[in-house]
């Protein structure tokens, strides 16, 4: 056969015929020869010295270069194992088939290099999705008589879609089965058609499946369920169903062997639960037998630790008593871990700073000296210090720790102007504040005495004087007026 020829799984529709004979062991119906018995015929797709099932697919198709992988042609890889391991015969396959194994193309290397005909094991890594479709495929095989009966017990098991020798990218059958603990009905559908397909199964005794296998996993646990007869195949892929009475009810008895993985080792029946384990908030119960997480988390089950009340002071904010969960990191007003607060509850407040030393001070007007005041705020709090509500410049005052200690520069202290001034010392915490006094200089007081208003008795001296003239006045003219007179 030349690597440049398409079978039925490529999408090869004369190949149909020969698919569907072959999945019989060609023991029944006129094909072109004909085995006594399944015992006598072996299927296989790829083999010994000629080309690799995966080589075969690239070299017809041309999808990617020998030994690269490529989707479509893994899909048809799958596709032609799950033809082989639903067949009946002897299943038969080259090493490396579940690899997807290259020879680079070599279609006879009996007498090729050993680096052509060895086996790369990174395919194992690198086709894992492949090597377990692979194993579930033959676990399928394992579990269903009629594909590994010797003789022609189940010749007439079978029913096939249309006939046995029309062309086409679908084949479909059911086979009946009745071995007692198996399930009584598998069906099977091909499509090597690169869009999904509908197919509706010629025999409708049953209603109700299970899908075990279908382009992406193979085994005999549970991977969907279809009602009535039709169903849906994506792009070459194999699908395979169970009725689901037989297999929800084999009457097979369960053995799980290694139980830590809860299932029966026929049937996959989960036959114990996981049990023990704690569960916590951030975390599941962890199972005594399997060591697997299961259930859900305890939104209850909290690593509580106590943090007592503090009193808040001047310096540092104080906090109420509350719970912290190191885990999950939530805060509790209880030790039982049900009131969930945050943390912003638990803190109060530092108390407001005020002025510890230099409250009162007095200067006179003019005087370079300087002038220190200290507030109870932490140094590390301080913000800002200002006069009369209007923020200092930093070049007028010092600033230093214990605790925030506010020195006004003597050049600075000399230009305020006569009167009562406020300071403040801002800090985070809140503003201490105080008052200090600066005096006017003893001759601006003396000037502003000679300005004042005269009082006591010296305040009406002018008018004692002015009488006095006015008086003098009268005197001197009656007598005037009196020699006039005397005259006359």
């Amino acid at each position: 056969m030349s690597i440049s020829n398409q079978g039925f799984v490529q999408g090869a529709e004369t190949s149909a015929p020969d698919i569907r004979y072959g999945v019989s062991a060609n023991s029944s119906g006129g094909n072109k020869w004909l085995a006594s018995a399944p015992s006598q015929c072996v299927s296989y797709a790829s083999s010994h010295d000629n080309a690799t099932l995966y080589d075969q697919i690239l070299g017809s198709t041309g999808l990617a270069s020998y030994g690269v992988r490529e989707s479509t042609a893994v899909k048809m890889n799958k596709l032609g194992g799950a033809i082989v391991y639903t067949s009946q015969g002897i299943s038969f396959m080259l090493a490396g088939e579940e690899m997807c194994r290259s020879k680079d193309g070599d279609t006879n290397s009996f007498k090729s290099h050993p680096e052509v005909n060895m086996i790369k094991w990174q395919n194992v890594v690198d086709y894992a999705d492949v090597v377990s479709y692979y194993k579930g495929l033959s676990n399928i095989r394992k579990h269903f008589t009629p594909l590994t009966c010797a003789d022609n017990s189940y010749s007439d098991a079978y029913i096939f879609n249309g006939n046995m020798t029309d062309a086409s990218k679908q084949i479909a059958f059911t086979i009946a089965n009745d071995t007692p603990g198996e399930w009584s009905k598998m069906a099977v559908i091909y499509n090597s058609d690169s869009a999904p397909t509908e197919i509706t199964l010629k025999d409708t005794s049953v209603t109700e499946w299970v899908v075990i296998a279908n382009g992406v996993s193979a085994g005999v646990e549970k991977l969907d369920e279809v009602s009535g007869s039709t169903f849906t195949v994506p792009a070459y892929t194999a699908l395979i169903a169970v009725d689901k009475i037989s297999f929800d009810t084999a009457g097979h008895e369960c053995v799980d062997e290694d139980p830590k993985d809860h299932k029966c080792d026929i049937c996959r029946k989960i036959l114990s639960q996981h049990t023990g384990g704690t569960a916590t908030c951030i975390s599941k119960a962890v199972c005594d037998t399997c060591g697997e997480e299961y259930d859900e988390l305890d939104s209850t089950n909290h690593n509580l630790e106590k943090i007592p009340a503090k009193d808040a002071t001047v310096t540092a904010a104080g906090n109420k008593e509350y719970w912290h969960c190191k885990d999950c990191g939530k805060y509790f007003a209880d030790e039982k871990g049900t009131n969930e607060i945050k943390l912003e509850d638990t803190v109060i407040s530092k108390f407001s700073p005020e002025i510890i030393e230099g409250k009162g001070q007095s200067i006179t007007a003019g005087d370079k000296k300087e002038l220190t005041f200290k507030s109870n705020a932490a140094f590390s709090d301080f913000v800002r210090a200002q006069l009369d509500g209007k923020t200092l410049d930093e070049k007028n005052y010092t600033v230093k720790e214990g605790s925030t200690v506010v020195t006004l520069k003597a050049d600075y202290v000399a230009t305020l102007s006569a009167g009562k001034h406020s300071i403040g010392i801002v800090s985070e915490s809140g503003t201490a504040s105080t008052t200090f006094t600066v005096n006017a200089k003893a001759e601006e007081n003396a000037n502003n005495d000679t300005k004042s208003p005269q009082t006591g008795d010296s305040s009406n001296m002018a008018l004692w004087i002015a009488l006095l003239f006015v008086s003098g006045a009268g005197v001197i003219g009656t007598t005037v007026y009196g020699k006039k007179k005397r005259a006359k």
